[in-house]
């Protein structure tokens, strides 16, 4: 038998494998793949510009986030590779020595996915907590916040580990003639999507109810929320995930049917990384407004509350840490102080 002249599946009848010039889905794949990779890099820049320029406390946290977004890119490049050598064809359109290459790609990604998803979750988490409970560390939010990062840890290890020794030996993965024993791949996907599906949701669930029991205006409540919302398009990702990959345990036609489960996972990759960096856009958004000197947050000489003279303030000195004025103690002082304070507290 010759690999690279024999397909994958045998086709089914009256079809002839095609090698030169096959119908693929390939080009749907880099299409998915470059706007979620596009969001993902703007959301990603948004909040380590924020939090390492605008507030300065970039911490372990970015970190998480950035490597979430590392091997999300790592993730997406070795899908498109696999592409290359077929995926995205129907199986019989796929020689053998290029299947080969397809279930060693394949089997890297999904090594990839754990570590991905975790940093990501893991980020998510700490945010809520950060936003939500940084004092409060006896509340049982900041518990379950808690409980839930060392669950995803402890899974998506587990996940790691069962892609990497899914096969022994190691080699039997990409060349299944060789003798040995392997786990149902497919099952394991499928379980991994179910597990998803619940920790999405839990994610989704705890920002929400933490935010309704802040005392907050109801304004700020619903804007909140709005910022953790995008999280119901990850839980709507990993449940059509969820759908797609349960069809995979129907059909031989298996790189085909592959597709549709990939584009989905990009989804879910892209809605949890930004939900771990809308948060830091509204700060972002103020910062931005107020680089033209129209705010108090940054005086200019067309801020006419900064104008020497103005009857409200006049400014005597600006200094590297803030400035010191002399007031009239009316109302626009007042105001004034304490925007000022506010905004040196963020």
């Amino acid at each position: 038998m010759d690999p690279n002249n024999t397909p994958s599946l045998a086709p089914p009848p009256g079809i002839e494998p095609n090698f030169s010039n096959p119908v693929t889905l390939q080009s749907k794949v880099i299409a998915v793949a470059a706007v979620t990779l596009f969001l993902c890099t703007v959301g990603i820049s948004a909040r380590i510009y924020t939090r390492a320029i605008i507030l300065k406390q970039f911490d372990h946290t970015d970190c998480s986030v950035l490597l979430a977004g590392a091997l999300f890119t790592a993730f997406m490049a070795l899908t498109i590779v696999t592409g290359q050598h077929g995926q995205g064809r129907h199986q019989w359109d796929i020689t053998v020595a290029n299947g080969s290459k397809i279930l060693r790609y394949s089997n890297i990604s999904q090594v990839i996915y754990s570590p991905t998803m975790f940093f990501a979750k893991y980020a998510v988490l700490r945010q809520i907590e950060l936003i939500f409970l940084k004092h409060r560390p006896r509340h049982v939010a900041y518990k379950v916040i808690w409980a839930l990062i060392w669950a995803n840890l402890v899974f998506y290890t587990a996940m790691m580990i069962s892609f990497i020794l899914g096969c022994v030996p190691r080699d039997k993965i990409w060349h299944p003639q060789v003798p040995g024993r392997c786990i149902n791949n497919t099952l394991a996907l499928l379980f991994t999507s179910t597990i998803n599906v619940i920790s999405d949701l839990t994610i989704l669930i705890v920002p929400l109810a933490g935010v309704w029991t802040l005392q907050l205006p109801s304004t700020k409540k619903l804007g909140a929320m709005a910022i953790f919302a995008v999280g119901i398009f990850a839980v709507v990702s990993s449940i059509v995930r969820l759908y797609y990959t349960a069809k995979l345990t129907q059909t031989r036609d298996y790189s085909w049917a592959i597709v549709p489960t990939t584009c989905w996972v990009f989804a879910e990759f892209t809605t949890v990384i930004l939900v771990a960096c809308f948060p830091s856009f509204p700060r972002l958004f103020a910062h931005l407004r107020n680089r033209d000197g129209e705010s108090p947050y940054c005086p200019s000489h067309n801020n006419p509350i900064a104008r020497e003279g103005s009857h409200t303030i006049q400014l005597q000195r600006i200094e590297s840490k803030g400035f010191s004025s002399t007031a009239d103690l009316g109302v626009h002082a007042a105001s004034f102080e304490r925007t000022f304070t506010e905004s040196s507290n963020d």
